[in-house]
């Protein structure tokens, strides 16, 4: 827990969930997300505002949450998930960012928390590389899964650059510019 501190202030967050049992149907049995602000106090708890959707319910909830986590000196720990009691997501946290990701529970997901600035930003800020990633679970059904990932490079003017997207979807591979 010594390095509790690394994660300390209000982050933006946000989780993709899905539970399936493959073997069986094949099909999804549920995907949610999750996404709000969680605030860390630096000595291992956490207060979160969440509005999270689930296949299951179709529906957006709104709800707070406080729990706790652990991080080690070196950044590697877990954050006690919000989104289940008794269940974890382990990850490291560099330069403002929480990385994490579970599946021993049953659950799969992928959680990331990005520390909210503290000075408006502006696209002059908006400068370098970036690689994004994406993932949509349209429905329960494989086949409707997508995926995308591409790089940006904005100039800090406001332009992005020429995008080239590659991807996942429902069963094909794309790419589109």
């Amino acid at each position: 827990v010594t390095g509790n501190v690394l994660l300390n202030g209000t982050y933006n967050f946000r989780e993709a969930l899905w539970i399936t049992d493959l073997k069986a149907t094949n099909v999804l049995d549920e995907a949610a997300s999750q996404y709000g602000t969680i605030t860390f106090d630096g000595q291992g708890n956490y207060s979160a505002a969440v509005s999270s959707w689930s296949s299951k319910d179709n529906a957006l909830t709104n709800y707070t949450r406080t729990g706790t986590y652990a991080i080690s000196s070196s950044g590697f720990g877990f954050i006690r998930r919000s989104s289940a009691d008794g269940d974890y997501v382990y990850g490291s946290v560099a330069n403002g960012v929480f990385v994490g990701s579970s599946t021993e529970s049953g659950f799969n997901n992928l959680f990331v928390a990005a520390k909210q600035s503290t000075t408006p930003l502006t696209s002059a800020a908006f400068s370098q590389r970036y690689t994004l990633t994406y993932m949509n679970l349209a429905t329960t059904s494989l086949s409707q899964i997508r995926d995308a990932v591409f790089q940006i490079a904005p100039n800090g003017a406001g332009s992005l650059g020429t995008v080239t997207v590659s991807g996942y979807s429902g069963g094909k591979d794309r790419k589109s510019t």
